[in-house]
Formats: structure tokens, sequence, C-alpha cells
């Protein structure tokens, strides 16, 4: 599909969405290493995270939270309750691959004793959706 096509499809869709969200991605021509991207996002400091996983091929990188899913409580479960309520009201577009691969990334505690600043802050559950999510896996980057 030539790219001129493939944004009038992707333009179409998000004026024809009645969601309150839209999710875009697009299948990117190279991978872009952490450093690189830490780089281009100087301005985000403070609002951005590199995670990779154990498999050492499966990466994400996202800045601007523009959902947070906070809270003290040992009911982790409300948080992935939320995300799926969330997830009602977001319009996935992916046309160049399979699936989507927006997520919410973040962790749990393992101690609710932690008792500095920084841990208190964080909470015993916190998980970002960022808006710009760059996701790596074996078959590709979007």
């Amino acid at each position: 599909m030539a790219t001129g096509v493939l944004e009038d499809d992707i333009v179409k869709e998000i004026y024809g969405s009645s969601k309150e969200w839209v999710s875009v991605e697009v299948k990117l021509s190279q991978s872009l290493d952490p450093s690189t991207l830490f780089h281009l996002t100087d301005n985000e400091a403070g609002d951005r995270f590199y995670m990779r996983l154990n498999d050492n091929r499966t990466s994400y990188f996202g800045y601007k939270a523009i959902q947070l899913f906070k809270n003290n409580s040992k009911n982790k479960q409300s948080i992935f309750k939320d995300w799926e309520k969330l997830k009602h009201n977001i319009t996935f577009i992916h046309p160049q691959s399979e699936k989507h691969h927006l997520r919410v990334v973040g962790g749990f505690q393992f101690s609710s004793h932690k008792s500095d600043d920084e841990w208190r802050e964080f909470g015993l559950n916190h998980f970002v959706l960022p808006e710009v999510l760059i996701s790596t896996d074996n078959n590709g980057t979007f």
C-alpha cells in the first residue's frame, strides 16, 4: 500500500471514530536504539521509560503519560479492570499488523514497607498509558 493511501485510510478511520480515544500504530522502517530514543526525547525527561523483556527481543519505549493507573491497594486486579474499561473507549488503528501493540507499562511493589518519598509517590501499583509508545518485537518496530 502506498504511503499516501495508507495515510488517507488512517485519517478516514480517525474521523470516523465515535470513541473518546484513537490509537494509531504504524510499522517503522527501522528500529531505534534506546540511547537514540532518550536523546530524541530530552525534553520529556521525567515522563518517559524504557523496558526490555527477558527475551532480549521485546522492548518498549514510551513518553508523555496520558493516563495513570495507580493505587495503594493490595488488590492489583483493579488496575487491569480500569485498563480494560478504558480500552473500550479506544479506536485501534493498525493497518500494518495483525494486533495493536498499545499497552500499559508499569509495575507492582513487592513490599508495602517502603517508606522513602520516592516509593510513597510510586504507590503499590503504578502503570502508565503513554501518548507515544514504540514497541519492538520479532515482527518489527511499531
